[in-house]
């Protein structure tokens, strides 16, 4: 049975191509690319991606709070 079922997100190792699994036969994994065309790959040219990455706007907060620079004190001389 193969790793990957129709409507699962894939990116090929070898190409810079991602796409969406559209058929499977056999070894045959009919990916339609992000660009509109149907492509045919073997399951050992293909690596599944994750279809639900989120991150909340508190993660975002925190993560830009953490990078942020802090301002520069003035120093006044006498």
């Amino acid at each position: 049975m193969s790793q990957f079922q129709i409507g699962d997100i894939v990116e090929t190792i070898d190409d810079v191509i991602k796409g969406r699994v559209n058929a499977i036969n056999g070894k045959d994994i009919t990916i339609i690319s992000d660009d509109g065309f149907p492509l045919v790959y073997e399951p050992h040219e293909l690596v599944l991606m994750a279809n639900d990455i989120r991150v909340s706007n508190f993660d975002i907060a925190r993560i830009k709070k953490e990078k942020e620079i802090p301002k520069r004190k003035k120093i006044y001389h006498c």
